[in-house]
């Protein structure tokens, strides 16, 4: 969350289990913080 708040990202790839957070719930804060970005 902060790489993508930080940069010029077009694309996030990533897992949906990871150990902090989950993929969703990482998603929605995202998405949240960068609309355009595709996750």
């Amino acid at each position: 969350i902060e790489m993508a708040s930080e940069g010029n990202i077009d694309l996030i790839f990533m897992d949906i289990r990871m150990p902090r957070m989950d993929g969703v719930e990482t998603f929605l804060k995202i998405k949240q913080i960068l609309p355009e970005c595709i996750v």
